[in-house]
């Protein structure tokens, strides 16, 4: 074997660097398209466990062929696992450099980076991979790029050169197949595809598509007949006629489910995080609470991009930046899955997740002996995992927990960010001064909401709770940066318009200040760790202590319908300062002891339930008063009492 052909774990990342001067990028795009290009969520399912099957089993397929070796599954196993961060940190450059060839940067969440020897391999690669997402998943976008660089060109400035080249590749835009035409049928699923699938020629059909192929052969005749089957289940009831790729994105929730022998994609951590009680074949109302709402989530990074920027200040030779890269992306997609693993087990421990429901065996109840009794097998509804990994975490909860587990989440994956980031910085000369946090958006709304409707307000929301930390960067000079929540609970009308419909608040509480956004009703977006201090008063208020708020109120049995009196008289600009004030204490009059003092504790109103008499039309400080009552009433329905502070109250009262 040649010096060239040494295997990859004796190459050291001097030797990649000299003999592999060509970069190539794979990314995925239009990802979420390809995802929520249905409302169905069996389809939705399936698109997303598609792409994670692309990108960590065909495409490490393709590299292996001119080997690249890349080993996720090895990495998972040894050390996604590892609670101590420090542990963790120490093992993560010798296990990743086991798992993985020193000539790959990058293989995660639809993105692949790599170095090759020659542009001649590179092509080849691209057009292999472009085949292979042509055969196995068809509508989804990809672009494969490849950059030769030039004599003494830094590896960072080459990928610089790539992404612009990336960058330029997808501005083209990709062709699309005009089906608007009176003689073409559409699928009944998406509406956007050609059906090329009917109930009738189901076989010949599913056949003629060459579903039935994978990337190195064809599926067994289990496989074949599970496809055929799942896809019959689905488009029997209706008679539907459905694409192609609406057929392969059932046979691959499918898989998920049945046939998952490459364990990839978060199912295969939380699954086995919870003992495999989780149901894997959930409809949207499995999710639904109280009024059939469900809690929408959608989470991305923060300052990802500073960060990076600075990588290269930080490490200055090429070895060590490469290193660094590898290290980091491994780093960020494991923080994410590890910490919102943790963050669900934790949930599940303490019996938040209430709902279960019984496993299906060709359609009729499946059943199991326990201690000699025949019992129907039922499992936990957790949620769905649409996306989860590199910094993205996109599911689908039940309504009374998508708030809370959306907070925990991005509190702890900023923790782990931030003592990264400090080990990192404890032992290089040059420090990285920004930190990585996220910022989420959530949406609690009604259960018949369309899925791709779901996701554009969970956008909105977490573009948001991202302006905002943004904006209070200023407020936080000298200080660590914190991620960011916005949340809107949504009734029938799934496509309201976020935007316009705050803009009444402003108009409605506080006309002369509308840009200052002081609502005095909402405090939205919520921080994720506030500062206490009076100097940082203009700071969000972290979202902890609205929660906080409502379960406090809950523990009590606080009627919500109290809530809404005070929000009312908020609300009301018939009255002056002083008569709202009066009112006040006339609906405060009516409640009881306990239930005033509660209020007393969360929002301070013993010294402040006072009556102006100088300039009473002016002095409005009634607004200041429960200044976040709008954002309690929303919430109050969709956050869970703590079964311990239940269990206390009950042992107080004596029952």
């Amino acid at each position: 074997m040649s010096e060239k052909d040494q295997t990859f774990k004796n190459q050291t990342f001097e030797d990649v660097l000299k003999e592999n001067r060509v970069l190539v990028s794979i990314e995925t795009v239009k990802i979420k398209d390809f995802i929520f290009s249905t409302n169905k969520l069996k389809l939705i399912r399936g698109a997303s466990y598609l792409l994670d099957y692309m990108n960590q089993v065909e495409v490490p397929r393709i590299l292996k062929k001119y080997g690249l070796e890349y080993n996720s599954k090895e990495l998972v196993d040894e050390i996604y696992n590892i609670n101590a961060d420090k542990e963790f940190l120490e093992k993560v450059d010798e296990e990743i450099d086991k798992a993985i060839d020193k000539r790959i940067l990058y293989i995660g969440a639809g993105n692949a980076k790599f170095l090759v020897d020659s542009e001649k391999t590179a092509e080849k690669i691209c057009k292999e991979i472009k085949e292979i997402y042509k055969n196995l998943a068809p509508s989804a976008k990809v672009v494969a790029e490849c950059y030769p660089m030039k004599e003494n060109e830094k590896i960072w400035t080459a990928i610089d050169e790539l992404a612009q080249k990336t960058a330029e590749k997808k501005s083209e835009g990709f062709p699309m197949l005009n089906i608007d035409l009176p003689f073409a049928m559409k699928c009944d699923l998406s509406g956007t595809e050609p059906a090329v699938v009917s109930l009738k020629n189901l076989e010949k059909d599913l056949k003629k598509i060459e579903i039935h192929r994978s990337g190195e052969g064809s599926d067994d005749d289990k496989q074949v007949e599970d496809t055929i089957t799942a896809i019959r289940n689905v488009i029997k009831k209706d008679n539907m006629k459905i694409s192609e790729e609406s057929a392969v994105k059932i046979k691959y929730s499918n898989k998920m489910i049945k046939d998952d022998v490459n364990e990839i994609g978060f199912y295969s951590i939380i699954k086995k995080a919870l003992n495999y009680d989780i149901h894997l074949n959930t409809e949207i109302d499995d999710y639904s609470v109280g009024d059939s709402f469900i809690g929408f989530v959608y989470s991305d990074g923060d300052g990802l991009g500073d960060f990076l920027k600075n990588v290269k200040k930080v490490y200055t030779t090429e070895e060590e930046y490469l290193k660094f890269m590898r290290k980091f992306s491994v780093i960020l997609d494991r923080n994410t899955k590890y910490v919102l693993k943790e963050v669900i087990k934790k949930m599940y421990d303490a019996e938040k997740f209430v709902k279960k429901k019984t496993i299906l065996k060709d359609g009729k109840p499946k059943y199991k002996i326990i201690n000699g009794e025949k019992k129907i097998v039922e499992k936990s509804i957790i949620g769905e995992f649409l996306i989860v990994g590199g910094d993205d975490v996109c599911a689908v909860f039940p309504a009374d927990l998508a708030i809370e587990i959306s907070y925990e989440f991005q509190k702890e994956f900023e923790k782990k960010m931030n003592e990264f980031t400090k080990i990192e910085n404890e032992k290089n000369e040059k420090k990285n001064p920004e930190n990585i946090t996220s910022s989420c958006g959530v949406v609690i709304a009604k259960n018949k909401t369309p899925m791709f409707q779901l996701f554009e307000q969970g956008l909105k929301l977490q573009k948001s709770a991202k302006a905002k930390r943004y904006q209070e960067n200023k407020n936080r000079e000298g200080k660590v940066r914190t991620g960011y929540i916005d949340f809107q609970v949504i009734g029938n009308e799934g496509n309201v318009n976020i935007k316009e419909y705050r803009k009444k608040w402003y108009d409605k509480f506080d006309k002369e200040d509308e840009n200052k956004g002081k609502l005095h009703v909402s405090r939205r977006p919520y921080s994720i760790r506030g500062l206490e201090k009076e100097e940082y008063k203009d700071v969000s208020e972290s979202i902890d202590k609205l929660i906080d708020q409502v379960k406090k109120l809950k523990t009590k049995n606080f009627p919500n319908t109290k809530i809404r009196y005070i929000y009312d008289l908020k609300k009301d600009d018939t009255k002056t300062d002083n008569e709202k004030i009066m009112e006040s204490i006339n609906i405060l009059s009516k409640m009881s002891t306990e239930e005033i003092q509660v209020l007393n504790k969360l929002w301070g109103i013993k010294d402040k339930m006072n009556l102006s008499f100088e300039n009473e039309n002016k002095n409005e400080k009634f607004k200041e008063f429960f200044d976040n009552i709008f954002d309690v009433l929303e919430i109050y329905d969709f956050i869970q009492k703590d079964k311990s502070s239940s269990e206390k109250e009950d042992n107080n009262s004596g029952n």
